[in-house]
């Protein structure tokens, strides 16, 4: 399995020049070819932050639930996701399956933001550091000594087929430094296949991550000769937004339905805010373009609380 890191710089500080770049922010690794879970010997080690230190185990998880007197037992089976350290932690929801609670984790879009003000599995239950992906649940009866085995169902966020979903994640590095980050799946079989095909952390501590950022320097429009920063990101009460050109820009605010909420010109060289304390919390798009509407370039970025 040949897995490709490369380090990208994602423009969420202010731009030291017109030639100048910050350091990289997001480090994204391709897991080539995808790796797939369809039984109990299919499992990955996943070291996020390459530090030496495996953080998540995904592999096929099994479950016993002992119902009375143990004459049943109730046995969990799926493709799971599970957390090597007491520390890290995972975006999933408690879910009583007969007499038991089990975490099943769930699936978001590509634009959903992960951070510090998400519901993580922890704040929940803290015994619990394993999450179903799906589950199949059966019900095992003994009748003279032979085991019965009957099909009850699924539980879980990735029934019905599953394409380019992420899983969120944080976990600590060897500083014991929060970072957070995706992992992007398909369920091709309702939840009972798991393909794995890449994942991302944002290397600054404590700072939170869109699903789908791989880092691109969206910021930057080479064939334009733009540069221009965003800061900072996530917001709250306003955005800042600096470029390097003679040109008269504006820069327009939009949704990820491409809804125009703000716009606002700006001017070169300098510090342009941009108020943005009365939109709803979510992730949104800062398009730059000039008088006659060629987009010269676009920045995601997140509003937060």
């Amino acid at each position: 399995m040949n897995l490709n890191k490369t380090q990208y710089s994602l423009m969420a500080a202010v731009l030291l020049g017109s030639h100048h770049l910050v350091n990289a922010q997001v480090q994204y690794t391709d897991i080539d070819p995808d790796f797939v879970i369809d039984d109990e010997d299919g499992y990955i080690f996943l070291d996020i932050d390459d530090n030496g230190t495996d953080d998540f185990l995904v592999a096929m998880g099994v479950l016993y639930n002992t119902i009375g007197s143990g004459t049943f037992v109730e046995k969990v089976y799926g493709p799971s996701i599970f957390c090597l350290d007491n520390k890290n932690d995972l975006l999933a929801d408690p879910i009583n399956a007969g007499d038991a609670l089990f975490a099943f984790a769930y699936n978001y879009e590509s634009g959903a933001y992960f951070g510090v003000n998400n519901y993580w599995m922890g704040s929940a239950t803290e015994f619990i550091n394993e999450a179903f992906i799906c589950a199949r649940v059966y019900l095992n009866g003994f009748s003279f000594g032979y085991p019965v085995w009957n099909f009850l169902g699924q539980i879980g966020f990735w029934q019905d087929i599953q394409t380019d979903r992420f899983i969120g994640i944080r976990f600590q590095d060897g500083l014991d430094r929060t970072h957070y980050g995706w992992i992007r799946c398909d369920a091709p079989d309702s939840g009972r296949v798991l393909v794995i095909k890449d994942y991302a952390y944002e290397t600054q501590a404590g700072v939170g991550i869109i699903a789908g950022d791989m880092g691109e320097a969206v910021g930057i429009q080479t064939e334009h000769e733009l540069l221009f920063s965003l800061y900072p990101n996530p917001a709250e009460d306003w955005i800042e937004i600096r470029y390097y050109e003679n040109e008269q820009l504006y820069a327009d605010i939009r949704n990820l339905e491409g809804k125009l909420l703000l716009t606002q010109a700006l001017q070169s060289g300098s510090a342009n805010r941009l108020p943005v304390a009365d939109l709803p919390v979510g992730t949104y798009v800062a398009v730059i373009r000039n008088e006659t509407g060629e987009v010269k370039g676009k920045q995601v970025w997140v509003k937060s609380r």
